[in-house]
């Protein structure tokens, strides 16, 4: 007798949360062809697929061949209470201390892309006080002893945001022998697949404003060159 068969492999089992609800839920992590998906049900929204990797052959590499004992953070934040993803912030339970951390110092931005993780927006106007920043960066260090990388973000390019103070307190925090980047995201570009690029442009009331251009694939050539023309005037 030929049985049917299901149009992937089933590698494994993991928790999510709903996309609609962000109830937690359980989930299949399925491998189609080259591409590795999350499988999830939940009792009010129904079964969703999530796309989480397009090269199945490095996935796979990076949880069975790329793997290596987890390093700690200094502390921990939060206490277990109610279990992933609830408690993040970091919890015990968390395997990794913070490889890159990101430190959002504007809420505003000019783009809605759904998968932004910051939750950013025209509608959101709000800035981080300088306060609320260094006190973030602060608990970074006191987090992670001598922290890899630190990424100081929030917005687009086109985005003003009270950066001049922050930068210069990064390059101070920069000097005692830790990284710090200052740099503006551009995930709309990323899920396009096209490039793109940040060039400064001088500044407006005293606050740097970049100039942010965006191609379609193997434009790179012309854009280096234009922001070669920029930068060089």
């Amino acid at each position: 007798m030929t049985r049917k068969i299901r149009p992937y492999l089933f590698y494994d089992t993991t928790s999510s949360v709903c996309s609609t609800c962000l109830r937690v839920v359980e989930a299949k992590i399925v491998v189609k062809d080259t591409n590795v998906f999350m499988d999830k049900w939940c009792p009010a929204h129904g079964t969703q697929r999530v796309l989480i990797s397009d090269d199945a052959e490095y996935y796979r590499l990076c949880r069975e061949v790329y793997i290596k004992p987890p390093e700690m953070p200094e502390r921990f934040n939060t206490k277990m209470e109610f279990g992933c993803p609830y408690d993040c912030g970091l919890c015990p339970d968390h395997m990794q201390h913070s490889c890159l951390t990101l430190v959002e110092i504007t809420d505003n931005c000019n783009l809605r892309c759904p998968v932004c993780f910051a939750g950013s927006g025209p509608e959101r106007q709000t800035h981080k006080p300088l306060a609320t920043v260094l006190a973030m960066l602060d608990a970074v260090v006191a987090n992670e002893g001598a922290p890899d990388v630190v990424q100081i973000s929030g917005g687009e390019p086109t985005i003003l945001c009270p950066a001049p103070l922050v930068e210069e307190w990064a390059q101070n925090w920069a000097d005692l022998g830790y990284m710090a980047t200052y740099s503006s995201l551009t995930c709309a570009a990323n899920l396009l697949g096209w490039p793109a690029l940040s060039v400064p442009a001088g500044f407006v009331d005293g606050v740097p404003v970049g100039l942010q251009l965006m191609g379609p694939p193997n434009s790179e050539p012309l854009q280096i060159s234009l922001a070669e023309r920029v930068v060089n005037g």
